[in-house]
């Protein structure tokens, strides 16, 4: 766009077929909305889109993940992702955010940071798979994570108030 920001991504396959687009739109320096579309037959249909909402410092404070109702291929669904408080330290992995579906092309976006910090608590609400996650971290003495610990409590559907825990390990080269 005008300010240098990435407006839209392609995405090919092996053998150079354009199947994949991604649209971005900004506000300022934040992105606020990403819409991707897939080739389905002879067209590209929309299949997700994400808009993004922020604190005044620059963390992100809101993503609603909606899937519109494609025949045959996916329901219509939606999901929101709320991170209720951050630490003063550096994020490192904030780009993870729009890869969330299990096959993701990975787009990696110049300039776009959602976190500058990391989420302590983050609340997830999608129906019967909800679930509230607080995170624990340990840093090096660049104050950057070398572990994340996240206890996460389904808040709903018939594993309501289940509890577990998982590990990241960051390494730095």
């Amino acid at each position: 766009n005008n300010t240098g920001k990435l407006k839209t991504v392609k995405g090919f396959d092996a053998v150079g077929t354009f199947y994949l687009q991604y649209l971005l739109t900004y506000e300022g320096p934040k992105l606020i909305k990403l819409e991707r579309k897939r080739l389905l037959g002879t067209e590209f249909i929309l299949n997700k889109t994400m808009s993004f909402t922020y604190y005044t410092d620059g963390n992100l404070k809101e993503v609603v993940d909606h899937r519109p109702q494609v025949n045959g291929v996916q329901q219509e669904s939606t999901t929101t992702d709320r991170f209720t408080l951050y630490d003063n330290k550096v994020n490192v992995d904030d780009f993870e955010l729009i890869h969330n579906d299990f096959f993701d092309q990975l787009v990696l976006l110049p300039g776009v940071q959602f976190q500058k910090n990391n989420p302590v608590k983050e609340i997830f609400s999608a129906g019967e798979n909800s679930r509230e996650v607080n995170y624990r971290y340990t840093y090096n003495d660049k104050g950057v994570p070398l572990n994340k610990t996240a206890e996460i409590i389904l808040t709903t559907g018939v594993n309501a108030g289940q509890r577990f825990e998982t590990t990241t390990f960051y390494s730095y080269y």
